[in-house]
């Protein structure tokens, strides 16, 4: 798995890399508690924040309930889970390579379009451009029609899985996983 900082360009400032987590952190007893929802929101739902309005791109792949926020105004798309700059993660149980696929070219041919800077949830930078959803959408292509190499890596669980490298993301699937036989 690529150490932090591997997908940056060498003159890329210290601020852009990841920070180590502290020697006290324990991954294994470490759980995200759920929260309640106050709403639901649906594709293209848009949230009022007064100085904002985000609209609501449904994006299912990384799990089924994911979803991007577009400020049009500011012209900036928060990606969330779907477009980054790291490993992108499609192994989980509920992840879909073919969803992640639709949902990354739908960001790459429609909102983030309408872009400046696609800001992700993490990664190796926090901050890219628009042109980098075309490129995660042509890897969940090329991982989704089995034209992707793959290589044995580990995730950040330690849990044994392939991952597709590419310039600036790599996209890692279940040990498991296979294209489907129709190629989509």
């Amino acid at each position: 798995m690529p150490g932090p900082g591997e997908f940056l360009p060498a003159d890329s400032p210290a601020e852009q890399g990841l920070r180590a987590l502290a020697s006290s952190f324990d991954h294994q007893a470490w759980r995200t508690m759920p929260s309640i929802p106050t709403q639901l929101l649906h594709d293209g739902d848009e949230l009022d924040l007064g100085d904002r309005t985000l609209r609501v791109a449904h994006t299912p792949g990384h799990t089924q309930d994911c979803i991007c926020l577009l400020d049009e105004r500011h012209r900036i798309l928060f990606s969330g889970d779907t477009i980054d700059t790291g490993p992108i993660y499609a192994q989980f149980d509920d992840s879909s390579v073919e969803d992640f696929a639709a949902s990354a070219r739908r960001l790459a041919d429609r909102e983030a379009r309408r872009a400046d800077i696609i800001l992700s949830a993490h990664g190796a930078r926090y901050q890219s451009y628009p042109d980098l959803a075309a490129r995660v959408a042509d890897g969940f292509e090329a991982v989704s029609t089995g034209s992707a190499a793959f290589s044995p890596a580990q995730d950040c669980f330690g849990t044994a899985v392939r991952q597709a490298s590419f310039n600036d993301f790599s996209i890692v699937v279940a040990e498991n996983y296979r294209p489907h036989a129709s190629g989509t």
